[in-house]
């Protein structure tokens, strides 16, 4: 079926192993899950340029960075509207299987264990004004080098969840140099493309253009493959 298929292929990953280095020697676009795997982001975005081989598809490297974001107006929302994603990355992080996101309200604290065991995510996630979270995703794409930026904001309430993606896209559209592409030309090749993680949305932010999505009831599993970092790594790429 896929020999007839009008289909991208696009793929994956949270290290510098396979996906990366399949990803560069096809000379396909890659997706590095910071998000995911902070830690790791360096070493992953180079494995995939230096195995990257011109394609059909692409003549250089084309890389998407993806982020964990909440804005609100003022960061003390910000910060309150997050305030359960630590018990949400610890419940996956355990092994014991995604939680529903704790509600702000009734959230306890994290031990200093848990604390522990999911401190580079939480010291990597964007959280604040739309002008904080802007200035921490312009670092991230110049770190990075990054053609585009994807961010998924995870949120108990879906109208939070909403309202971070309309102030950060408002921020975005207002200032267009937000997110640098410096490869017009590919961009309208892959114009359109919009990534979508499962159990939240996501905005594809790309030179002041936003895109919305939601992925529909019940097709979260074929919206996205998470890979999961199952230790947090000592080194972070910090933004």
């Amino acid at each position: 079926p896929f020999e007839v298929a009008d289909v991208e292929l696009w793929i994956f990953g949270s290290s510098a192993g396979q996906s990366a280095q399949v990803a560069g020697r096809l000379g396909l676009p890659f997706v590095a899950n910071y998000h995911v795997s902070p830690g790791t982001i360096l070493e992953t975005v180079q494995a995939y340029r230096a195995a990257f081989r011109p394609s059909a598809t692409l003549d250089r490297p084309y890389l998407v960075v993806s982020a964990d974001v909440v804005v609100a107006e003022t960061d003390q929302a910000a910060h309150r509207i997050a305030s359960g994603y630590g018990q949400w990355v610890y419940s996956i992080r355990s092994g014991h299987g995604a939680i529903p996101y704790p509600n702000p309200d009734t959230v306890s604290e994290l031990t200093v264990a848990e604390r522990e065991l999911v401190e580079d995510r939480l010291s990597t996630q964007l959280v604040g004004d739309p002008a904080a979270v802007g200035a921490r995703l312009r670092a991230l794409q110049t770190l990075t080098a990054a053609d585009e930026l994807v961010v998924t904001s995870v949120a108990h309430d879906h109208v939070d969840r909403l309202e971070s993606h309309r102030l950060l896209g408002t921020r975005v559209g207002a200032a267009r140099a937000a997110v640098m592409l410096p490869h017009a030309d590919m961009r309208a090749r892959l114009r359109g493309r919009v990534i979508r993680y499962e159990e939240s949305s996501v905005t594809s932010v790309a030179a002041g253009r936003r895109v919305l999505r939601q992925c529909p009831s019940g097709s979260r599993g074929r919206c996205a493959r998470r890979r999961r970092s199952g230790t947090a790594r000592s080194e972070r790429a910090h933004v």
